[in-house]
């Protein structure tokens, strides 16, 4: 055996020995696949949990099983990511995951968060007006959604962003439970014409229908 080579060929395998692992690193480290990693086991557990709730005999096994839906567990991990990977997509779909999971267990503190940092590292986000209709909806906190949504409206750069934005302020503003309805004219069955305030004081089933 050819000494020389066999030198050569052991020192060229100690140094691609000693590659592989930074680079198996660095593709674990990827902010893209660990989010997409995250996504791929919350949406795994939440199908499991479907199943259990389907063969479920009882109201109150389902009651009991409602309280226990996946998700707020993955809360610290999106965080987290949304942190690492600060001022890129991966970070703002980080963050609109943590704002989710924040709504629905109630963190405030942590849903405020994520609306502050969506709303001031991530406004040229095209995907931010996906954002507008969970905000319009009033969440937890309506003060709050209502400042995020104006924030987007007057500093996105892309109209279809500023249009949901104002879209969902109204629905804010004049849509939610409790609120006087407002008014709009339109024509009955028989080709006459009315406004919803003509009925004011009565009872009204408003039947909002289409095709789509």
């Amino acid at each position: 055996m050819n000494i020389r080579g066999a030198g050569a060929r052991a020192a060229s395998l100690v140094l691609l020995a000693g590659l592989v692992p930074a680079w198996t690193s660095a593709q674990a480290q990827d902010p893209a696949k660990k989010l997409a990693e995250i996504q791929q086991r919350l949406e795994q557990e939440q199908k499991d949990w479907y199943e259990v709730y389907k063969a479920a005999k009882t109201d109150g096994e389902r009651d009991a099983l409602r309280k226990e839906y996946p998700g707020p567990e993955f809360l610290p991990e999106f965080r987290a990511l949304a942190l690492e990977a600060k001022g890129t997509e991966v970070a703002a779909e980080a963050w609109i995951q943590v704002h989710d999971l924040a709504s629905r267990t109630g963190d405030a503190s942590t849903l405020k968060e994520a609306l502050e940092r969506l709303v001031s590292d991530h406004l040229n986000w095209e995907k931010l007006g996906d954002l507008c209709p969970r905000l319009g909806s009033g969440e937890p906190d309506r003060a709050l959604a209502g400042e995020a949504l104006r924030k987007i409206k007057a500093g996105s750069p892309h109209r279809q962003v500023k249009e949901a934005a104002e879209a969902s302020l109204f629905e804010l503003d004049h849509l939610q439970v409790g609120m006087v309805a407002p008014d709009f004219e339109a024509v009955d069955q028989g080709g006459e014409g009315f406004r919803l305030a003509d009925y004011r004081g009565k009872v009204v089933l408003v039947d909002f229908w289409g095709f789509w």
